[in-house]
């Protein structure tokens, strides 16, 4: 009996000390995000919350070398480990910086970066993943965090509004993708206004008709229009900016404008009024006329007239930028058809604003001059 205690304290009680760390291996590796820390970097033109990239060096910060060094301790090879330092300034501020991906082994290196962390007095942050991770240094450095954490939202949101705009934002692939970067956004703050305003543009893409006949899918727009007034909303942390504003407050004006409800007209105005005032930031003239062309259909139908009329010279100035066709069917439309410029059409300016910019009628091709048919010509005599 006594031999078979000594047994179970030799065998059996290291490997139960032994567990954690078996258990540490055994976890599976996260699933890789679609994106490289290359694509989070700061620059030193655009960093985080005032802190942009800079050169010289930061005493104690972690080294290329050495977490190249801890990483090989895991396994990693040049294939499943990539970093890359710098430094952020702010001022006479400087902070250490390295930025991490890991694409295996995951939760062990993650183990001993922590163990050293502690010991070196480093910050480590994750970027959406804990396969993406930064590692901060300095005295500053937990506040360089927190502005690099506000920087790498913006960029992962910028990432998936790239993946539902143009041709590939019909496609099912692009719509998960962008939704898996609202993944990695929502592990950094799980309520923000950049979120819902990307979740609102896939529910939007989902509802439109798939073939001509079809209507929009209504609970989805409906679930599209909440997203959007949360990610516009005064109170939503991280609000969407820059071009990603301009498509959802464009969009979202478009969407409660085509409703045709009065109770929702107050709201259109003011998210295309958000658009326009954003135009800048719109990659395309095509969505400059939209969003300004929409926001003088909803002045006009609001009654405030004189506002529709300066916003609709506005439009026509873009739109005439517009391959001609298009322009052609746009400005027969707005001149002829469109009900919410009916307030307008009662006003002697309109005509003459149309009368004005009236796009050229296509020219048409001259016909090709008639061939005489050719005479059959005598065949050669064979000399033979």
């Amino acid at each position: 009996m006594r031999s078979l205690s000594r047994v179970l304290i030799v065998v059996v009680v290291p490997l139960l000390l032994a567990l954690p760390a078996i258990a540490e291996d055994a976890k599976p590796d996260p699933v890789i995000p679609g994106y490289s820390i290359e694509f989070l970097m700061p620059t030193s033109e655009k960093g985080p919350d005032g802190w942009k990239a800079g050169d010289g060096s930061v005493a104690g910060a972690p080294t290329e070398d050495g977490l190249t060094e801890l990483a090989e301790s895991c396994k990693l090879d040049d294939d499943t480990f990539y970093v890359e330092t710098g430094v952020l300034k702010q001022g006479s501020d400087k902070v250490g910086l390295a930025m991490l991906d890991v694409d295996e082994n995951v939760f062990a290196f993650r183990a001993k970066l922590d163990a050293q962390a502690s010991a070196s007095g480093w910050v480590v942050r994750e970027l959406g993943s804990p396969a993406r991770l930064a590692v901060l240094s300095g005295s500053k450095a937990a506040a360089a965090a927190d502005g690099l954490m506000v920087h790498v939202v913006y960029a992962i949101g910028e990432m998936a509004m790239n993946r539902v705009r143009g041709q590939s934002a019909m496609q099912a692939a692009g719509q998960e993708a962008a939704l898996e970067y609202v993944e990695s956004i929502q592990r950094i703050v799980p309520d923000t206004g950049l979120a819902h305003g990307i979740i609102g543009r896939v529910h939007w893409l989902r509802s439109l008709p798939k073939k001509r006949g079809d209507k929009p899918d209504r609970p989805l727009q409906d679930k599209s229009i909440g997203s959007f007034k949360k990610a516009i909303a005064s109170s939503a942390k991280h609000p969407p900016k820059g071009r990603v504003l301009v498509w959802i407050s464009g969009t979202l004006g478009g969407m409660l404008l085509e409703r045709k409800d009065k109770a929702l007209l107050a709201d259109a105005t003011a998210a295309l009024q958000t658009a326009v005032d954003n135009e800048l930031e719109a990659p395309t003239n095509n969505q400059r006329y939209s969003n300004r062309y929409n926001l003088t259909c909803a002045l006009a139908r609001a009654g405030k007239v004189d506002a529709a009329f300066k916003m609709l010279e506005k439009s026509i100035e873009v739109g005439k930028t517009l391959p001609p066709g298009f322009w052609r069917q746009s400005f027969q439309h707005m001149e002829q058809k469109d009900q919410d410029l009916a307030p307008l059409r009662r006003d002697g300016r309109f005509k003459k604003l149309m009368d004005e910019h009236r796009p050229e009628a296509p020219k048409k091709r001259p016909m090709p001059p008639k061939q005489e048919p050719k005479k059959d010509e005598p065949k050669p005599k064979d000399d033979r």
